[in-house]
């Protein structure tokens, strides 16, 4: 595992570009990836003027019931392929290797992995709901209750760790990214995709609920915080990456039924204002759109 680890890394020491694209834009969603675009994007989603959706104030963010959601998540979120592919490669197919994802939801990225690798997965949850589905779908995966600030399993237990978009949720990410390197075998890896301040503002569903964007940007890391964490929790090798997608809606249903925790965020005035402008842009054929997500790694010692 570690000699293709480093080799899969090897150009990752410091930032990297790469055209693989982001989860932050899973849904109902048709995914295309294309060239990485210049530094600063442009958000496309551009049919609705500015004028017509205005800047509102933000409320206070309020929390989100996993539970609820559960049946509208399994239906319109999703694997995307090239970030599945890399985690693969990070993974290394051909090892007998023990993966564990926290956050896992319904599971989706653990069976995908359990299907293209040797490894024996599991997932960590804490929404109970989530996780029936997830059984459902397969149950020769372990799926495990519990929250990423204290993860109910001895030390080394896992060869991989990873989370997907869940930093936002998690209170104390000081305390996960300990967890992660005690549950860690020596020389394993820890891999983490989330969103930053620039990713977030340059979403480009977002020009349809522009009231999320500060409520957003409240609850992911600050610049330099994972950075930080992982080296402090004892990690070595630190990367980052950056990817983009880009991606098509032709469909407003995973936004009716609430599949993406930042509308909870926002006012219902704001939710159904973004919703009417989506539906009638939608009218006029899909709405092409691009969106990026940083993925930030670390190893643990061999001999930590």
């Amino acid at each position: 595992m570690q000699a293709s680890l480093n080799a899969a890394l090897a150009s990752g020491q410091g930032k990297a570009r790469s055209s693989a694209p982001c989860l932050a834009a899973r849904s109902g969603a048709q995914a295309m990836c294309r060239a990485t675009a210049p530094e600063e994007l442009v958000p496309l989603c551009s049919r609705a003027s500015a004028a017509e959706l205005p800047q509102l104030r933000c409320p206070v963010p309020s929390s989100v019931s996993y539970d609820a959601v559960a049946a509208d998540y399994a239906v319109h979120r999703s694997v995307h392929p090239e970030l599945l592919k890399r985690l693969v490669t990070l993974c290394d197919r051909s090892s007998p290797l023990r993966i564990l994802e926290i956050g896992c939801g319904t599971g989706n990225y653990v069976n995908a992995l359990a299907a293209m690798t040797s490894a024996r997965c599991a997932g960590l949850d804490p929404s109970p709901k989530m996780l029936d589905v997830a059984r459902r779908r397969n149950a020769r995966a372990a799926w495990f209750q519990g929250s990423a600030e204290s993860l109910p399993f001895p030390d080394g237990s896992y060869d991989f760790i990873y989370s997907v978009n869940i930093l936002h949720h998690v209170e104390d990410r000081g305390a996960y990214f300990q967890e992660a390197f005690r549950v860690l075998a020596d020389g394993g890896w820890f891999v983490t995709v989330t969103d930053s301040e620039k990713t977030i503002r340059q979403r480009g569903l977002f020009h349809y609920f522009p009231e999320a964007i500060e409520a957003e940007v409240a609850r992911y890391p600050k610049p330099g915080e994972i950075p930080q964490l992982l080296s402090s929790s004892g990690f070595e090798e630190l990367y980052d990456e950056t990817m983009e997608l880009t991606y098509v809606v032709s469909d407003s249903a995973p936004f009716e039924r609430k599949v993406f925790s930042f509308l909870f965020l926002i006012s219902d005035e704001s939710f159904n204002r973004g919703l009417n402008y989506l539906r009638r842009d939608l009218q006029a054929g899909p709405i092409p759109c691009t969106s990026r997500c940083v993925i930030y790694g670390g190893r643990k010692p061999s001999e930590a």
